[in-house]
């Protein structure tokens, strides 16, 4: 277990490797960490902000299938000026808050396998750049376990769903290009292409 009682759990710079597969909190962030860096969770990252990525124009890579929690409304955070986010959410993930990879070309992946679901709770906004978000796998049924975002989905472009069974977007989306490969998205709300 890490705390951070002054502000952040874990701080790192430029290229850093946090693998975390137990618990790390912080008043502040959870996890900070500058461009260039990766962080796998299969445990516990909390914070007003559960991971923030600060820098510009290079990259941030996130695999998780544990808990990510932003105590103040924020789960992550993401790289500004033209940098590519990339995000896994691999079966048994929970992001709790708002999720904002910020400019660049970023991409968002929610899987599911078995019995095991990956979920958003809250807000994915991609901001400027041609962003993805794309659903691998899932269940039959609205009230099965099921790749899920639980609220809406805006400025993501393109929203893709390779699967042979079904994704779930109960809110609002905004993006640009829906695709699928097999199965069903469902999005219960409005979807408008418009930005």
């Amino acid at each position: 277990v890490i705390t951070g009682t002054g502000g952040t759990g874990v701080w790192l710079d430029d290229d850093a490797y946090v693998t975390n597969n137990g618990t790390i909190t912080g008043t502040n962030s959870g996890v900070r960490v500058s461009e260039g860096s990766t962080v796998i969770n299969t445990g516990t990252i909390s914070g007003a902000i559960g991971i923030d990525a600060v820098g510009s124009g290079s990259t941030f890579n996130l695999t998780n299938s544990g808990t990510i929690t932003g105590t103040g409304g924020t789960a992550i955070d993401g790289i500004l000026g033209g940098g590519v986010d990339t995000y896994l959410f691999n079966a048994g993930s929970l992001v709790t808050g708002n999720i904002f990879p910020r400019s660049g070309d970023d991409v968002i992946t929610q899987t599911s396998s078995g019995l095991a679901s990956s979920s958003v709770v809250g807000i994915i906004d991609g901001g400027t750049g041609t962003d993805t978000l794309n659903f691998v796998n899932g269940m039959t049924s609205a009230g099965g376990f099921t790749n899920r975002v639980t609220c809406n989905v805006s400025d993501t472009e393109n929203t893709k769903n390779y699967a042979t069974d079904t994704a779930f977007v109960p809110h609002d989306a905004l993006p640009n290009s829906i695709a699928g490969t097999g199965g069903a998205l469902y999005i219960v709300g409005t979807v408008d292409g418009t930005n």
